[in-house]
């Protein structure tokens, strides 16, 4: 580990470089080194997180985005909007009428964000508790770094949802209760902690403003915000839908009153990438960049804990990978890594076979984290070139073995693997 010591506010700055290790070697034959770590600014790199879920009644509308994948985008009726009043007899209501697909309404939105954000931290620094709420709060799990049971937990949540369909209940938003909630789990677990210190955060999602306590909810939530703020829990504000990014006022409101933050996310759909890469401390700059050819690292992912990976272009030789964060109160921690690569021509069909593998590994690792198109495309350009020096060579090794092709060029038949147009 890298580490800068305190000189301001935002206390110290931690930088761990865990792929690659010092001096390796990258695999001949691919020109990119992968990279990993974390990053974080702040009293310590260990993270104590609440995810507070907003399961009132206006979270099962639709949220105009594909949630669930499966090629439909759930659409509200107008006819729905007229049961969120609490004295509208609902012998009419449907199920369907808030939304046509049950998987794409703003609380399904929410729990698949809680879901991407579980998979992409580092539990081996991070601890994560789960509630849910509307007049009042539900802790469905408390602190945890069992990666399975959170999942689990949160896929309960889901499954719930089609019970909340049935059951249109009016009850309200309470932050203040849900924000209350969090924070004494959070500084409870702080008090029986005997271990190295732990940042407190509570990440609240929500898709309107508090509407209880009656007549006093927007007080009660910037009254708590402030008492968990003095009490080092920060609180994260997500704002989601066109309603909620209207209402952006107050949450600003908030931020400067409470020293809590907020994120707006006008497309609901956004929440699900959002949340899980949204910087959890006070981090200005992060750079990772190949010295030796001067070219910066591709796919570069910060996650919400300060987990990272990222994808290196290298050059024949020596790489030197430089590592550059900057702090939000101006500390500067570098770190640098020397990759070694040596390109090779494949001299048979199993080396030139094994080249392939290798590439095609690699990509399907990249596409499984959704990285830039580009990428992707000069690495299947590159195992495409490898599979036809594959096949060349399997070619010259059959006519060798015939005897054949002696004395003259030899021909050559296009590959037979299939191309992507």
């Amino acid at each position: 580990m890298v580490s800068a010591s305190a000189s301001g506010s935002a206390g110290e700055v931690f930088l761990e470089i865990r792929e690659p290790p010092p001096g390796s070697e990258q695999e001949a034959g691919i020109e990119w080194a992968e990279v990993a770590g974390y990053v974080s600014t702040g009293e310590s790199p260990y993270l104590d997180v609440f995810i507070a879920i907003d399961l009132s009644a206006s979270t099962l509308v639709a949220s105009g985005d594909d949630i669930d994948g499966d090629g439909r985008v759930g659409r509200t009726s107008l006819l729905a909007y007229p049961f969120f009043s609490v004295d509208l007899a609902r012998d009419h209501y449907r199920p369907a009428m808030l939304s046509t697909d049950p998987g794409d309404t703003v609380a399904w939105a929410q729990i698949h964000a809680a879901r991407r954000f579980v998979e992409s931290v580092d539990l081996s620094r991070v601890r994560i508790g789960v509630l849910t709420f509307a007049a009042s709060s539900r802790v469905r799990i408390h602190l945890t770094s069992d990666r399975e049971e959170l999942i689990r937990v949160i896929d309960d949540i889901g499954r719930g949802e089609s019970r909340r369909r049935r059951n249109l209940e009016i009850t309200g938003t309470n932050m203040a209760h849900a924000l209350a909630t969090g924070g004494a789990y959070l500084l409870a677990a702080r008090a029986e902690q005997d271990g190295p210190p732990r940042r407190m955060e509570l990440l609240m999602l929500s898709d309107g403003l508090p509407s209880r306590p009656f007549s006093r909810g927007p007080e009660a939530a910037v009254a708590t915000a402030q008492v968990l703020q003095e009490r080092d829990v920060q609180v994260h504000f997500f704002p989601l839908g066109s309603v909620a990014v209207r209402n952006a006022p107050f949450f600003e409101f908030v931020d400067d009153f409470t020293g809590s933050r907020h994120t707006k996310v006008g497309r609901v759909g956004e929440i699900v990438e959002r949340l899980a890469e949204t910087h959890l401390d006070r981090m200005a700059a992060f750079d990772i960049v190949n010295r030796t050819s001067g070219v910066p690292a591709r796919a570069l992912r910060v996650f919400a804990d300060g987990s990272f990976d990222a994808v290196v272009p290298l050059v024949p030789g020596e790489n030197e990978v430089s590592f550059h964060v900057v702090a939000s109160d101006g500390q500067v921690v570098d770190a640098e890594r020397v990759v070694s690569y040596v390109p090779s021509e494949p001299r048979t069909a199993a080396e030139a076979a094994r080249r392939s593998s290798l590439l095609e590994a690699f990509e399907q690792r990249l596409r499984g984290r959704r990285t830039e198109t580009e990428l992707l495309m000069d690495l299947h350009a590159a195992r495409e070139l490898s599979l036809e020096t594959q096949h060349r060579l399997e070619i010259e090794a059959d006519a060798r073995e015939r005897g054949r092709g002696r004395g003259r060029s030899l021909e050559t038949k296009k590959p037979t693997y299939l191309r992507s147009e």
